[in-house]
């Protein structure tokens, strides 16, 4: 009887610690991943005051509004699983302040931090080394100071830690040998100091790596690791011995070989020389002709308004004599004058190439010539020039998409016209996204109409290459700076840009086109924007009410009119927001949680876009 009972207590034990374990094995509910994304988001919220003032655009944009959620916050992406997360913050040159909330510490599945770029100060936060998913970590180009933690061994997962332009000092952590992950480590212009732990680090796989301008000492080991990075990556360290022998004597060469050799080199030289000079001279004639054409670049022939990228300037330049004989003796060109700090200027040469390699196709501005002087030493005139880099491009004389819809100048142009100049818009882009090239910066300002009110797209020079997506902060001081995003972009573009990027943009100004409202129009902010009060008057059978004031005249307002019009915005709210479907007479937007991926293809825009013009758009308007 004892033992009966003994076993039955056993019994009941075990059945204890089943229900106490039980909550343990039971996989997360979506009411707690729920919670999870709103912990992520309050996160936010309470960090948002540290680092923002209150007329940043972030501080605008991170809002408690749980319609958007979290995900849909500028330089915020999110794990793409069932269970989301915030697992990236891109804020670079957002114009943050103060210092760096240690909350952040809090959202365990961040992976990509970046708050480079701005006016943070304070300390290195320690509890951002409690983040065991991060794997990027980029703070340059602040005011930190303080000391390395210790903590950051905790990183195991980091590859990329960049803390340069700061005012860090102490010396570099020995346990920083403990992240084994580490690809890219960037110290440079700190104020560091102590011994240089190259023990420490020749024992990880680095790829890139700079301590320069700091205050360092000691020896730089000879040999593994430190022999593939360059010697300025240890330079402006006063006491820091980077010097290694000569790992073997070098034999004694004949006299015949080494005069071989020098001739050999002389005579490369002369060639090069001689090749250089032919260039000068023929890009010193280009820029006499640019000169004179602009009448001295004279704020007279500068078209408004002034770009991020430079100037442009209106003239007249000859037609080159090999052209067949013509009525008109000069051709009306716009000659874009770049700012120098502002473009990469060692590829140049290669992009503006690559824009005359496009060809002349129809919906693209052409570019019909290009000028680059380079370390330029010589007095033109009054002017002494040093560098100049400009691409002369064909005159548009009727302006851009902007100047045309918020002037009054578009007023007369009738649904016809803008669904032609709309397509002209899409095709551009349908050429450039078949040879695996972006715009990347796609607004009306970007667009240029000629005389025939045809479309052109400009200011690709920025122009890449799908598959060359932005590399880290670090590689930026030789690469064009990075855009701001802006109202037109995709909501992706501080994670990933494609080709779907351009889409969205052009989803944004097609329906700017045909409500003749500016994304930023004063009636629009955090509760209402543009694409909301498309989609709130497409579901109330309202469109006649956002369709620009005279596009659809009184004696014009029939059926066939306003079943085009709503076709078209209602084209335009489907690219935006991935796909739609009528349900219960309301449109239901869905999409998967890679946005950019359900976007649909600017060569299905095209096709549809036609379709309405062909098909819908009324006899009396064809």
């Amino acid at each position: 009887m004892l033992m009966l009972m003994e076993q039955t207590n056993l019994f009941h034990l075990r059945i204890l610690l089943a229900i106490l374990l039980l909550p343990l094995l039971i996989p997360a509910t979506p009411s707690e991943d729920r919670r999870r994304i709103f912990d992520d988001q309050t996160t936010l919220l309470n960090s948002r005051g540290k680092m923002m003032k209150r007329d940043n655009d972030l501080f605008k944009n991170w809002t408690a509004d749980p319609s958007p959620g979290v995900c849909s916050w500028m330089g915020v992406s999110c794990t793409s699983n069932p269970n989301k997360r915030v697992q990236g913050l891109n804020l670079s040159g957002m114009g943050l302040h103060g210092t760096i909330p240690p909350e952040l510490g809090r959202l365990s599945a961040l992976v990509h931090l970046n708050l480079s770029n701005n006016s943070l100060e304070g300390d290195f936060p320690v509890a951002i080394c409690n983040l065991s998913s991060l794997k990027f970590l980029d703070l340059s180009k602040n005011n930190l100071s303080g000391w390395i933690p210790e903590e950051v061994e905790q990183l195991k997962d980091l590859t990329h830690l960049s803390l340069a332009n700061n005012q860090f000092n102490g010396s570099i952590p020995e346990n920083i040998n403990h992240l084994e992950n580490l690809e890219l480590l960037d110290l440079r212009s700190n104020n560091l100091s102590g011994e240089f732990p190259g023990k420490s680090l020749s024992n990880l796989s680095l790829t890139y790596f700079n301590v320069s301008n700091n205050k360092l000492k000691g020896k730089v080991p000879c040999g593994g690791n430190f022999t593939k990075f360059p010697k300025d990556a240890f330079e402006s360290n006063d006491d820091l011995d980077c010097h290694c022998p000569p790992l073997y004597n070098a034999r004694r060469t004949s006299l015949f070989v080494c005069g071989f050799m020098g001739i050999s080199i002389g005579l490369l030289a002369l060639g090069f020389a001689f090749v250089v000079l032919k260039r000068f001279l023929a890009a010193v004639n280009s820029y006499k002709k640019l000169h004179k054409a602009t009448n001295g670049f004279h704020e007279s022939n500068k078209l408004k308004p002034e770009g991020k990228f430079g100037s442009v300037y209106k003239g007249s330049l000859s037609r080159p004599q090999d052209e067949e004989e013509a009525a008109q003796k000069e051709i009306v060109v716009a000659v874009k004058v770049f700012k120098l700090e502002e473009i990469e200027l060692k590829n140049f040469e290669a992009e503006s190439k690559r824009l005359r390699g496009l060809g002349s196709p129809p919906n693209l501005t052409p570019v019909i010539d290009r000028c680059s002087l380079t370390s330029l030493a010589m007095v033109m005139g009054r002017g002494t020039y040093s560098e100049f880099k400009a691409l002369v491009m064909k005159f548009m004389p009727e302006g851009s998409l902007e100047g045309c819809l918020h002037s009054g100048k578009c007023s007369q142009l009738d649904i016809k016209r803008r669904l032609q100049i709309m397509i002209g818009v899409a095709s551009g882009l349908e050429y450039l996204h078949e040879r695996g090239l972006l715009h990347g910066d796609l607004k009306p300002s970007n667009v240029l109409l000629d005389e025939d009110m045809v479309a052109h797209l400009s200011d690709f020079g920025i122009t890449k290459s799908e598959k060359q997506q932005p590399p880290s902060d670090v590689e930026q001081d030789a690469r064009p700076k990075k855009l701001h995003p802006t109202v037109y972009s995709d909501p992706e573009y501080w994670t990933k840009t494609s080709t779907k990027s351009d889409v969205y943009s052009f989803g944004i100004m097609l329906m700017e086109t045909f409500t003749g409202k500016k994304p930023t129009d004063k009636m629009f902010g955090e509760e209402l924007s543009l694409r909301d009060w498309v989609k709130e008057a497409l579901y109330s059978s309202t469109v006649h009410q956002v369709v620009e004031a005279g596009l659809i005249r009184e004696e014009e307002f029939k059926a066939k009119v306003v079943e085009c019009v709503t076709s078209i915005l209602k084209l335009a709210v489907e690219i935006v927001e991935c796909s739609e479907e009528l349900a219960a007479d309301r449109i239901v937007v869905e999409c998967s949680e890679e946005l950019a991926a359900d976007r649909m293809d600017i060569k299905y825009v095209v096709e549809k876009l036609k379709t309405i013009r062909d098909e819908q758009l009324p006899q009396t308007h064809r």
